[in-house]
């Protein structure tokens, strides 16, 4: 019939028609041309292949009869159904990890958000506040300092790979630390590191600083998502020389304090210039400036016109990730905007420059830096990734032999481990309380093996 052939007609056209424009502009999106890549695979360029073949197609298939193109129409419409199920599958499976770490540990599953979290202690009132990170305003040119620490004495919520969230009462100077630790006439062992000396995502006395006290309670953990090498130099050099501990434990992770995080804070107008001798910021007496500077940054997101704003940019980002396809691309290495390592950029001399001032000045002092290295799961399973950063893993650990500093390489801890798995909370997550006991008791032993010579 005339109604139905037009129909038929109209409902063909369009979905090739859009078949084209879409697969076209995923094209765009996924080349170099965009700027959306940090680096450009062979299998992209197959994938921008396949997407301008698909659009040529689809433009070809408007010319088919009638019969035929309803029929390509309707296949095309199946294929995509199946496409999009699958990325709900895995997005639920995602989504799932968090619930089977927590059963598999015992814990109780919270399916909260982070802000959900912080308004449900706010109406109890308790003045919680999101866990802050100077990696995230590192880079600003308009700030009169850059903070280290976060909110000092606050209840700080961070995140949840285990099935409860990292909640915590942050000490004097805003890190994750016990109350009062400050104040110790002595302290034994000072932590540095990213997020696993900071201790994500586990309770908040299961991180490696709280098994470090079980030898030495004097223990100081400076540790705070996103740091890198010049983030620790400064962690070092503002808020060390007053407590000066014993022993300083760098924990260094090979997965991207070097490979990423060291060129980003090399473009920090304040972070490059600790190498300078004797600068200083006085952060340790200027913390009513810095709860005041955070507080400023994430009042306007916790009152309830920020609550509604953060949840409707969750809600656009979610469905620009869902009609991206944006898991099922990560799941088959297609990610518009993949950032893999570029190891050939390693600034060596930056780094050893590093290392010598946080090794000079914990030894003026009387203390000692130890080097501990910790692998990162990748490591483990991708050959690809592990090929290329066994060089780079060979040179830093021969600049510490060469600077004089002792060493605990954690690698055999997780080579040996027969369940390496559990040492995770997932799969591309941080550790599980086993993993996190395993790194402070390795870190004990050679602390306390070293003491006793």
């Amino acid at each position: 019939m005339p109604g139905e052939r037009m129909r038929g007609r109209w409902f063909a056209n369009v979905v090739l028609s859009l078949g084209a424009l879409l697969s076209a502009t995923a094209a765009l999106l996924a080349s170099p041309l965009a700027g959306s890549t940090q680096s450009f695979s062979g299998r992209q360029g197959l994938f921008i292949v396949f997407l301008l073949a698909a659009a040529a197609l689809f433009l070809l298939g408007l010319r088919l009869p009638l019969e035929a193109r309803i029929s390509v129409a309707v296949t095309v419409l199946s294929i995509l159904i199946g496409v999009y199920a699958i990325e709900a599958v895995l997005r639920l499976r995602i989504a799932s990890q968090v619930y089977l770490a927590a059963r598999r540990l015992g814990n109780r599953y919270d399916s909260r958000s982070q802000l959900e979290v912080i308004r449900d202690l706010r109406r109890g009132g308790d003045e919680a506040m999101p866990v802050v990170f100077p990696a995230h305003v590192m880079r600003r040119g308009d700030l009169a300092f850059l903070p280290l620490g976060g909110i000092s004495k606050v209840t700080t919520v961070h995140c949840n790979e285990t099935g409860e969230y990292l909640v915590y009462r942050s000490d004097e100077h805003g890190f994750h630390n016990p109350g009062g630790l400050w104040e110790r006439p002595e302290i034994d062992v000072a932590l540095l590191g990213d997020s696993f000396a900071q201790g994500n995502c586990v309770g908040a006395d299961q991180d490696v600083a709280s098994v470090i006290r079980r030898t030495f309670p004097a223990t100081l953990s400076l540790g705070v998502e996103a740091n890198g090498p010049l983030l620790d130099l400064a962690g070092i050099e503002e808020y060390l020389p007053e407590v000066r501990p014993r022993q300083v434990v760098w924990l260094f992770y090979e997965g991207n304090d070097l490979v990423s995080d060291l060129d980003l804070e090399k473009a920090s107008p304040i972070l490059p210039r600790y190498l300078d001798p004797g600068f200083r910021q006085e952060l340790p007496r200027r913390q009513a400036e810095i709860d005041a500077f955070w507080r400023g940054v994430v009042q306007q997101s916790l009152d309830s016109k920020g609550d509604e704003m953060i949840q409707q940019r969750w809600e656009e980002n979610m469905l620009q990730g869902w009609l991206r396809l944006r898991t099922f691309r990560q799941s088959v290495g297609l990610q518009l905007a993949a950032r893999q390592p570029d190891f050939s950029k390693v600034d060596y001399p930056l780094f050893r420059r590093i290392l010598s001032e946080a090794r000079d000045t914990v030894s003026g002092w009387g203390g000692t830096l130890t080097f501990a290295y910790l692998p990162s799961e990748t490591s483990f399973v991708d050959r690809r990734f592990a090929r290329a950063n066994e060089p780079v893993r060979e040179k830093i650990l021969q600049m510490v032999s060469q600077l004089g500093i002792p060493l605990i390489d954690l690698r055999p801890l997780f080579e040996h481990e027969k369940e390496r798995d559990s040492l995770y909370a997932f799969r591309g997550a941080h550790l599980s309380p086993k993993g996190y006991e395993k790194v402070g008791l390795a870190i004990s032993q050679a602390l306390k093996e070293r003491r006793s010579r």
